[in-house]
């Protein structure tokens, strides 16, 4: 019963999550890096635990799709994403195009800063 928004732009970052029938905000999460990007954000259940990934503002992010309280970050690879995710076997793949071109598989199941890890 809730809409997604990824509001990633030069400026206050952000997103939120609105109630689908009168438009209230149920959470607002801020984004960090404050940087456009063009994506949406898609959710699996991963291990159990739904999973609300994102890439773009210079980073690759899991949140709780409940609260937007933020699960995982990868830091990069690159500034600005404009293609979505796609979960596939296990994986999350991404692309990413300014400044650097990059395509990479990401082990969505860890816990904070998994930039090294997974």
């Amino acid at each position: 019963d809730t809409v997604m928004v990824n509001g990633d732009h030069d400026g206050e970052s952000y997103i939120v999550s609105l109630d689908r029938k009168t438009g209230e905000t149920i959470w607002k999460t801020k984004r960090e890096f404050k940087t456009r990007s063009y994506c949406t954000p898609i959710i699996r259940e991963i291990n159990g635990r739904m999973q609300m990934m994102l890439s773009g503002s210079k980073c690759v992010a899991s949140y709780d799709p409940d609260t937007g309280k933020q699960q995982w970050i990868i830091d990069g690879p690159t500034e600005q994403f404009v293609a979505s995710p796609v979960y596939h076997q296990g994986l999350l793949i991404i692309t990413g195009g300014f400044p650097d071109k990059h395509i990479i598989a990401i082990d969505p199941t860890g816990e904070g800063n998994v930039s090294q890890s997974n």
